[in-house]
């Protein structure tokens, strides 16, 4: 392994972790400000693209972060990337079921 292998392992090992809560944070944004447009007659649930949207760019993220694990320096930076890894696995757990939950109740019910 190069020295540039290593650096750019360890500068991608918390991808999953930094990409999960910014494309949660996103998605809950889009989510609350379209309903009204959805209800208008848009067509398009947009809070469900948005969160699978999020959903596919975390679960690259924590790809990213799994295989930056195997080409760690040290054990410490291993264990650093499969935690970031498995934030990702969560944030992407949570915005499906955002996603879902944008799908069946669109904000129309009031």
């Amino acid at each position: 392994m190069s020295a540039g292998t290593i650096r750019r392992g360890e500068r991608l090992a918390p991808a999953g972790l930094a990409v999960g809560p910014i494309a949660w944070a996103l998605s809950t944004q889009v989510g609350l400000a379209l309903p009204a447009q959805q209800c208008a007659g848009a067509g398009w649930p947009w809070g469900l693209v948005a969160a699978l949207a999020g959903a596919a760019l975390t679960a690259g993220a924590g790809l990213v972060s799994w295989r930056a694990s195997g080409r760690a320096p040290s054990r410490a930076m291993s264990f650093w990337a499969r935690v970031s890894a498995l934030a990702a696995a969560l944030f992407v757990f949570a915005l499906i079921l955002q996603g879902l939950s944008s799908w069946m109740l669109t904000g129309c019910e009031r």
